[in-house]
């Protein structure tokens, strides 16, 4: 269901331009590996799922979304070079904000 309301979103809406990645090619490798999750894990991804259907922000939809899949991805992977890319940048950015959000780490 997350999938078909992001679907719905323009591409605009779900493509993050500063990583080049879209959230509707995130969500699904995500889930691949929540879906393993217990429970109480579980949870917390259909609530930050919730976050990003209502969010107008590619890069907040990627950003989520990255935080529970970039822990199983293989470094090799295209994919992740660029989500980790995109983590380091946002990391530096963040320890400037406070209260910003976790950086995306493995």
């Amino acid at each position: 269901q997350g999938l078909a309301l992001l679907r719905g979103a323009s591409r605009g809406g779900n493509y993050d331009s500063k990583s080049g990645i879209l959230a509707t090619e995130l969500l699904p490798r995500a889930w691949r590996f929540v879906q393993l999750y217990e429970p109480p894990a579980q949870y917390l991804f259909l609530e930050q799922l919730g976050d990003i259907v209502r969010g107008r922000c590619p890069q907040g939809r990627t950003h989520r979304l990255a935080q529970f899949y970039v822990p199983h991805m293989d470094e090799a992977d295209p994919l992740f070079q660029r989500l980790r890319a995109f983590a380091c940048e946002a990391g530096s950015s963040e320890t400037e904000t406070q209260g910003a959000g976790t950086a995306l780490t493995p």
